[in-house]
Formats: structure tokens, C-alpha cells, sequence
């Protein structure tokens, strides 16, 4: 199952990326983990978006020891709850290398 995460950092160690929803987070059924950092809460207002191999990746790299909280969410943000349907949809798709 293709999982969506909200990124919500409570404290910014770093003074770049801002708090609050600072970005979205896709993990595929493979591991495969997309994190896409929103250009409006970062200092340098750049939007960018980074490949790891497993979402445990990504938390290592961007959770500063639990600082940032990774929420999962059922549907996509601002949208109504993601149907049975449209996830069998999605799944078939990645299960065929991203052609639908």
C-alpha cells in the first residue's frame, strides 16, 4: 500500500525549513520514499523534492531526533478521503513500473 505522510517540524535545528507542515511525504510499497519540502515555510523559499531508498531514510535524515513528526494521513491533503477504488487504481499502476 502507497502511504502519504504530512511532515510537521516542531523545531527547526537547522533555521532552513521553517515549523509547522513543512512538507508532504510518499512511501511506495517498495520502500521507496519521496519527501517534497514546500517552498512557503522554508528561509530560502525553495521548493524541492528528494528520493530515498526507504522511509526509514528519510526519517533519519530529516527527523532531528524526533523534532519532526512524520502523520499519516488516509487521503490526500485537502481532499476527500481517498476511495477503495482509486487506491486498487494507484496500486496497479505503481505495480506496473508507473504506466497506467
Amino acid at each position: 500500500m502507497i502511504r502519504i505522510y504530512e511532515m510537521i517540524r516542531d523545531v527547526d535545528a537547522t533555521g532552513n525549513s521553517g515549523t509547522g507542515h513543512v512538507g508532504e511525504v510518499v512511501e511506495f510499497r517498495d520502500g521507496t520514499t519521496i519527501v517534497h519540502w514546500s517552498a512557503n515555510t522554508n528561509a530560502m523559499g525553495i521548493t524541492s523534492t528528494v528520493v530515498y531508498g526507504s522511509f526509514e531514510d528519510a526519517v533519519k535524515v530529516h527527523g532531528h531526533n524526533g523534532a519532526t513528526r512524520f502523520v499519516q494521513l488516509n487521503r490526500l491533503p485537502d481532499q476527500a478521503p481517498i476511495s477503495e477504488d482509486a487506491r486498487k487504481f494507484w496500486d496497479d499502476i505503481h505495480d506496473r513500473g508507473g504506466t497506467a
